[in-house]
């Protein structure tokens, strides 16, 4: 079943929160390696590796010797020649899911990315804490339990605790995991396959939308035009409300320049001298 999943872990559960509309902030580090591989190409590396290791195990008769040898790891991960960013992750998962929208999204889906631990705290107020809060006073005029305050609670303690594996680029060792491709016959690597070097990230997004929509959201496809123009509001109001903030923010601006000015051209008026003190007195 292409595209299943029935859990909110890893870069699925970014994907998620920003198809609902309500993670629109992220403690990530944009530029760094995601460490993001497909879930059947890790049962696979599995299936595979108990292959490898059976064949190439030592006889019965020297079974002391297997027990002093270390047992292999194969490591499943991004490879260097097929690598994404977690920028370049999320945006894909965003532009997927403008594709594929949801009729459960309460806002227009976007994320910016910061790495600043004093700033994200700051920005979860305005991205998520202000707007979560109106949203949850709205659920209580209808007489529903509120969710978002309690959620978000949840998500920053969440982002903040996975920071070191999401701030920096890690490179995992996959030498046998390399090898062990390499010795599959072109039968089972069709049966079998983990390459991550072929991955074609963008049609693996494109699964991960579809299947989030059918299986997480649970919404069928007879509701996708209705997503659509749902999706088509949201961006209007989106685009509004940029426009507002834009210019209360100019406002702001002017208001603070006009007080410094008025108050440089005060202070340059006291320290004229009088004309008055010119004329000599009769």
């Amino acid at each position: 079943m292409s595209g299943w999943i029935d859990n909110l872990h890893g870069i699925v559960a970014l994907i998620y929160g920003n198809a609902h509309g309500i993670l629109r902030l992220l403690y990530i580090n944009p530029k760094a390696d995601a460490l993001v591989v497909p879930g059947d190409y890790c049962a696979n590396v599995a299936l595979a590796s108990g292959w490898q290791v059976a064949k190439n195990s030592e006889s019965p008769s020297s079974s002391q010797l297997a027990v002093k040898k270390p047992p292999p790891i194969y490591t499943l991960a991004t490879a260097k020649s097929n690598s994404i960013t977690f920028g370049e992750a999320v945006k894909l998962g965003i532009a997927h899911n403008h594709k594929i929208p949801v009729t459960k999204t309460i806002w227009y889906p976007f994320a910016h990315f910061t790495t600043c631990p004093w700033l994200f705290k700051l920005g979860c107020i305005f991205y998520h804490l202000i707007p979560g809060f109106f949203f949850d006073l709205l659920l209580r005029i209808q007489g529903k339990k509120p969710i978002l305050m309690r959620s978000y609670q949840r998500i920053h303690e969440t982002l903040l605790l996975l920071f070191p594996f999401n701030g920096k680029t890690y490179e995992m060792d996959m030498k046998n995991t390399n090898q062990l491709w390499d010795s599959m016959s072109p039968e089972d690597r069709s049966i079998f396959p983990f390459d991550m070097a072929t991955l074609n990230w963008e049609e693996y997004y494109s699964r991960i939308l579809s299947g989030m929509r059918v299986f997480l959201f649970k919404e069928s496809w007879d509701t996708l035009e209705e997503a659509k123009k749902r999706l088509f509001r949201f961006y209007v109001l989106h685009r509004f409300l940029q426009l507002v903030l834009c210019l209360a923010l100019g406002k702001i601006v002017w208001i603070l320049y006009s007080l410094i000015a008025n108050n440089n051209i005060r202070s340059i008026e006291v320290n004229l001298p009088s004309p008055v003190a010119d004329f000599p007195s009769i």
